[in-house]
C-alpha cells in the first residue's frame, strides 16, 4: 500500500512539473451506477473522487480513487450471497475535444490496482462446516468518454460511461472441524459498465 500511494505522489509531482501553465489542474467528484458483466452480480453503486492534471493542451493525466458495491447471487462455484466491493486506484490519459467550450465531448483511457474484497452472507450448512470466500485484487483498466457541460468558469458537469476490465481469481475456504480446511479456485469476470454524473472544479 506504501509503495502504492509513494507512486501516486511521484506521478502527481511529475506531472504538475510538465504541464502547461496556460492550463489548470481541476478535482473531479463522480457518483453513478456499476452494472457488472458476471450474471450472479448485481447492479450497485459507485462513487469516485479525483484530480486532473493538465499535460498540455487538451490532454490531461486523472488520478482517481473508486468505491463500488455490489450484492450477489449464489451460484455454483461462484460467490455465494454476499456483498462485493471494489476500490479501484486508477491513473488514466484523458483527451478533450473542445477544451474552451461549454459543450466539450472527452474520452479517456487508463490502469489501475483494483482492491478487492467479499463479505459472505448467510449460507446452509451443518455446524461443523464453515465457509468463506476471497477474491484476490490485481490490475485493471477502463476506458470510456463523456460530455462536460460548462455552468460557470471553474464548475463544469460530467455525464460519463466507462468499461470496467477485470478478470480476478477468487477462492472458497472450507473449514471442516473433522477433515481440516480445503480450497476451491475459480475466476470471477468483475468486467462492467460505468454510467456516472460528476462535477469537475477547475483550480
Amino acid at each position: 500500500m506504501n509503495k502504492i500511494l509513494l507512486s501516486f505522489i511521484c506521478v502527481c509531482l511529475l506531472s504538475y512539473l510538465c504541464f502547461s501553465q496556460s492550463e489548470r489542474p481541476a478535482l473531479q467528484l463522480n457518483g453513478g451506477l456499476i452494472i457488472p458483466k458476471e450474471e450472479n452480480l448485481q447492479s450497485g453503486l459507485e462513487s469516485s473522487f479525483g484530480l486532473a492534471l493538465p499535460l498540455g493542451k487538451n490532454i490531461s493525466l486523472a488520478v482517481e480513487f473508486a468505491y463500488a458495491k455490489s450484492s450477489t447471487k449464489e451460484e455454483g462455484n461462484k460467490l455465494h450471497n454476499g456483498t462485493l466491493t471494489l476500490t479501484p486506484f486508477l491513473i488514466a490519459v484523458q483527451y478533450e475535444f473542445c477544451q474552451e467550450k461549454s459543450f466539450s465531448p472527452y474520452f479517456s483511457l487508463g490502469a489501475g490496482y483494483i482492491f478487492s474484497s467479499f463479505k459472505i452472507g448467510s449460507y446452509i450448512s451443518i455446524p461443523e462446516i464453515r465457509i468463506n470466500q476471497k477474491v484476490k485484487s490485481g490490475i485493471g483498466c477502463q476506458f470510456g468518454g463523456g460530455v462536460r457541460f460548462k455552468l460557470t468558469k471553474a464548475l463544469s458537469l460530467l455525464c460519463e460511461a466507462d468499461y470496467f476490465i477485470r478478470r480476478a481469481s477468487a477462492e472458497t475456504i472450507i473449514s471442516d472441524m473433522n477433515f481440516g480446511v480445503s480450497f476451491k479456485y475459480f475466476s470471477i469476470d468483475l468486467n462492467a459498465l460505468l454510467l456516472k454524473l460528476g462535477l469537475k472544479y477547475f483550480l
